[in-house]
């Protein structure tokens, strides 16, 4: 298996899409509705075409993926793995496609959208600036199912955000000068006990006391794990960031927002 930076490669920016479509389509947030299988994943790729619309097109975030020959010759993608730089840029989407599919899963996975942005971007956007430290978002990551179960995302997490941090200097996205830490979140109760690479939890964040959390082992069949979120975080300039990750969680303390009603 070899990596590449695939930020310029449209054709590599749908394969991410597709494998998002059909991976993430079994996670909480997409199968809440209650649609059909191929729905759910026709909605699914839908949500992340509008994602790539919104937060990393046209050059505002970066795409690496890990690729393997086949046994029949052919390549194929076995991992994807795509960040955004200091969120900057953010523009509008099409959410029309979603819509057609499932208009209330579009209100209601949007408005969890949402409640990310006010309570967990805005403040380390803000957190960031004020300590005069630049970030990269893990927007998502996937393995492609046809290789999963072999460790890729555990064995090529931290290459790829080596390649993504290089990458962003050489755009001037961002300033070498400054520490620079990249973060996560964890929505999902399946993913809540993964780790990729050496990236670790950094804050644990509960809407209320009375949010049910995504490591709970008693939650209830068909619980909403709205209003909890894990960040995970890992240093990505090691040699000026000393201490980023302690102060994160900082960023958050008594200050979130009630969970939009769902």
């Amino acid at each position: 298996m070899w990596i590449e930076l695939s930020t310029d490669s449209l054709d590599d920016w749908k394969e991410a899409i597709r494998i998002c479509g059909i991976v993430f389509a079994k996670t909480h947030w997409f199968t809440r509705a209650g649609l059909d299988v191929t729905t759910t994943k026709k909605f699914t790729r839908a949500y992340f075409q509008y994602i790539y619309e919104v937060e990393l097109s046209g050059g505002k975030g970066a795409l690496v993926s890990v690729k393997t020959r086949r046994t029949n010759g052919t390549i194929g993608t076995a991992y994807v793995a795509a960040f955004v730089y200091n969120r900057a840029g953010v523009t509008t989407g099409n959410k029309a496609p979603m819509e057609q599919l499932a208009p209330q899963s579009t209100v209601d996975i949007l408005k969890g959208d949402a409640w990310d942005e006010e309570n967990i971007h805005d403040k380390v956007q803000a957190w960031a600036k004020s300590m005069q430290y630049c970030y990269i978002y893990a927007v998502f990551d996937a393995v492609a199912p046809e290789f999963a179960g072999n460790r890729i995302g555990t064995t090529y997490m931290d290459r790829c955000v080596d390649i993504a941090y290089a990458d962003g200097v050489r755009r001037g996205l961002l300033p070498r000068s400054q520490p620079c830490f990249l973060y996560g979140i964890i929505d999902d109760p399946k993913s809540a006990g993964i780790s990729r690479g050496e990236r670790r939890e950094v804050a644990h964040l509960h809407q209320s006391p009375d949010s049910v959390c995504l490591r709970s082992k008693k939650a209830p069949a068909g619980v909403l794990f709205d209003g909890c979120a894990i960040i995970m975080g890992v240093e990505v300039s090691n040699k000026h960031a000393t201490g980023i990750l302690q102060r994160f969680p900082l960023i958050f303390e008594n200050n979130l927002t009630k969970y939009p009603e769902i």
